[in-house]
């Protein structure tokens, strides 16, 4: 038997949030190409046909191709408020830029649990200890497992990454795995 398991859950959420962050980026390509037009010095109009054409490509990229821990993001949002704080009197567009950045950061962070003979923790932006006794139940049926609080709040969630079948079948030895993680639960929630 296991002395404590993890469990890695799914973000479903995930792609919506990045087609808005392509959104965003391709847009902010056409703002940055259509400024570009409006200028009449040569460095300013390099410098917004490139970060437009850099913005553009990289919104295609993103809707298409960009996998969740990715961190090429972390060079698109200070060129946009670089660009932006050059380029245009609104610099304060810039530093939403930057909190963007750090939500973009934030938002692709892993939800964990782990469960161990002595605690329950849940990290996710934060990381929250509980106790045993704090829970009903908790059990793993058909690879959603749900906590259930004594306080009438329930956490139920869907285990992915590569630790946890996507489907039920998948892992060849699923239902020991979920016989035995129950059983431990059990084993622990007795008063």
């Amino acid at each position: 038997m296991q002395h404590s398991y993890q469990f890695i859950i799914k973000d479903n959420k995930y792609k919506s949030y990045i087609k808005l962050a392509s959104l965003l980026f391709f847009i902010s390509g056409l703002i940055f190409l259509l400024k570009g037009i409006r200028m009449h010095t040569a460095f300013d109009k390099i410098i917004l046909f490139g970060g437009s054409f850099v913005l553009i490509v990289y919104s295609v990229y993103c809707w298409l191709y960009k996998q969740k821990q990715e961190k090429s993001y972390f060079i698109i949002y200070p060129l946009c408020a670089i660009v932006l704080d050059i380029e245009t009197p609104y610099w304060y567009l810039s530093i939403a830029y930057v909190l963007l950045m750090i939500f973009h950061y934030l938002m692709e962070k892993d939800l964990i649990i782990r469960i161990s003979g002595e605690q329950i923790k849940v990290k996710d932006l934060l990381t929250h200890t509980y106790a045993w006794n704090e829970f009903n139940n908790i059990v793993l049926m058909d690879a959603l497992l749900t906590l259930d609080f004594k306080n009438n709040k329930v956490m139920q969630v869907e285990p992915g990454g590569e630790n946890f079948p996507d489907q039920k079948g998948l892992l060849s030895n699923y239902d020991a795995f979920e016989k035995g993680f129950n059983e431990f639960c059990k084993l622990h929630l007795r008063p």
